[in-house]
């Protein structure tokens, strides 16, 4: 019987890696420049104020991470990386329409909720494959 899916080729699959472990880094550098044009969109006068969405980022990062795993290892690492893209895509969309310091903030927390799951699942799958081979084999 065929199987119903071919495998990925190598460099697409090393390419799909990379884009998923740099969703954290593109979701943060790609804000940075616009950070005060963001604070005064928001209404913020306080410059400090702003920098808080850059902090959110990275609380949501660990709260993500300590939940990913834990998840994964429950309901399966497919499972879990489209819930975190999902999760993503909503902290996205929030962020995008916020019109509020609290409503962004809120939304990039959950950016990064989300994108740590696709982070800590390649992480662990990687470390899994290099301490472990014989445990990776179909």
């Amino acid at each position: 019987m065929k199987p119903l899916t071919k495998p990925l080729v190598f460099i697409e699959f090393v390419t799909l890696l990379a884009l998923m472990v740099s969703m954290v880094a593109m979701a943060t550098d790609i804000m940075l420049p616009a950070l005060s044009i963001i604070g005064e969109d928001l209404g913020i006068t306080d410059p400090n104020h702003t920098q808080l969405v850059v902090s959110s980022l990275f609380g949501g990062l660990a709260l993500g991470q300590l939940l990913a795993g834990p998840i994964s290892g429950s309901s399966g690492r497919k499972v879990t990386i489209y819930l975190g893209f999902i999760i993503f895509i909503v902290g996205c969309v929030i962020s995008v329409t916020a019109t509020s310091l609290d409503a962004m903030l809120i939304g990039r927390v959950l950016q990064d909720f989300g994108a740590a799951s696709p982070r800590i699942i390649i992480f662990e799958t990687a470390m899994k494959a290099a301490l472990w081979p014989a445990s990776c084999q179909s």
